[in-house]
């Protein structure tokens, strides 16, 4: 299951990719020369910062029209903190605006005026607060 502040992201079962799951920068690290030729390492753990990219390609995680209006809702919220749910763990996280676009979806089929059962590609850019 995958909802952003309740709205179900997967309705019909297929998940969005969250392509940098694997690659955050969860440690901060800083190291110093000394002038004896030792060094001096400073690191801490990174609770908040992570980036959580939910993709949807042309082969799956595909997101309905009506469901795109409702993340368009939250990204034009800004400052916004919402809750992302992924299979029960939850994560307080904010669209990354720093980052545009934070929301690009573009849709399956182009048609002039979408329906509502249309679907749409593209990617969701969050960042954990």
């Amino acid at each position: 299951m995958l909802t952003l502040n309740g709205i179900n992201l997967t309705p019909h079962g297929s998940d969005l990719k969250w392509i940098d799951k694997w690659t955050a920068q969860n440690v901060a690290q800083s190291v110093t020369e000394t002038l004896g030729g030792g060094i001096i390492v400073y690191a801490l753990s990174l609770p908040v910062g992570q980036h959580i990219t939910l993709v949807a390609d042309d082969e799956w995680g595909w997101l309905r029209a009506d469901i795109v209006e409702q993340i368009k809702e939250l990204a034009d919220d800004p400052g916004a903190v919402m809750a992302l749910n992924i299979n029960g763990v939850e994560y307080s996280v904010m669209f990354r605006h720093h980052e545009p676009p934070a929301f690009d979806v573009r849709p399956l089929i182009p048609r002039l005026a979408e329906l509502a059962d249309d679907y749409f590609t593209g990617t969701i850019k969050l960042i954990r607060v």
